[in-house]
């Protein structure tokens, strides 16, 4: 997912983006916040009728992009430029994955589940499960026996702060130059539209939707359409 990304300025000398530390985690969780909090994919997961706007959602999100960060660094699957102003959290392909990613994996998915079922609304739950059903279906529709093989740039966020200035582009192109090193494609789903310009700058090419809200009798704004983008490996472009 991505948010804050588009027309970025060209500048002469950027920040060299760098694996991100515990340190920069706070300031990390704070750009997460910032740059998502009016994202019309979050809206939707958030914006509930039977939501009456407390702090537990909001405590629980953060606890949940904490256990995130907290495994991609210590996995070194998570980059920043400025100690958190701009963050990008990729995975390498599953079929690399050991025996002990593998567990890991599980035991994360596991506990993230169940901190979802004891904090979301029977509502926010509902819109949770549609969206992990229709973003598998989409992936295996895309990538179909590749699923395993591929890289998964999963955040791409850059502080309102710092925008414009080509940080989203310097992450994302860690991301992509690690998967072409290694002959892979980069998947990713993109939650903002104004940000398909962006990605097509950079090689990522729309392969599918993931519609949200098309059939919810509880959600009176239009769908909300997430973009399944996909670069192939620079040699086979």
């Amino acid at each position: 997912m991505d948010r804050g990304l588009t027309g970025a300025a060209q500048v002469n000398r950027l920040p060299s983006p760098r694996p991100m530390k515990y340190v920069d985690l706070p300031n990390a969780l704070r750009t997460l916040d910032d740059a998502f909090v009016n994202d019309p994919f979050h809206r939707y997961l958030r914006d509930t009728p039977d939501y009456n706007g407390g702090s537990l959602y909001h405590t629980a999100k953060q606890a949940e992009n904490a256990i995130i960060c907290n495994y991609y660094v210590a996995s070194s699957g998570a980059w920043t430029i400025e100690s958190g102003a701009a963050v990008v959290v990729y995975s390498p392909a599953k079929s690399t994955d050991s025996r002990v990613d593998k567990a890991v994996h599980y035991v994360l998915g596991g506990a993230l589940s169940q901190g979802a079922r004891l904090t979301l609304t029977k509502e926010q739950l509902k819109r949770d499960e549609e969206l992990q059903a229709k973003h598998k279906a989409a992936l295996e529709q895309v990538l179909g026996n590749r699923q395993d093989e591929v890289f998964n740039l999963r955040i791409l966020a850059v502080s309102p702060t710092k925008q414009g200035q080509g940080y989203g582009s310097a992450l994302a192109r860690t991301v992509t130059g690690i998967a072409d090193a290694q002959r892979r494609a980069t998947v990713l789903i993109s939650s903002n539209p104004t940000n398909t310009r962006f990605y097509n700058s950079l090689g990522f090419i729309e392969k599918g939707q993931i519609i949200l809200g098309d059939d919810s009798s509880t959600w009176q704004d239009p769908p909300v359409v997430l973009l399944v983008m996909v670069r192939e490996p620079a040699e086979y472009r």
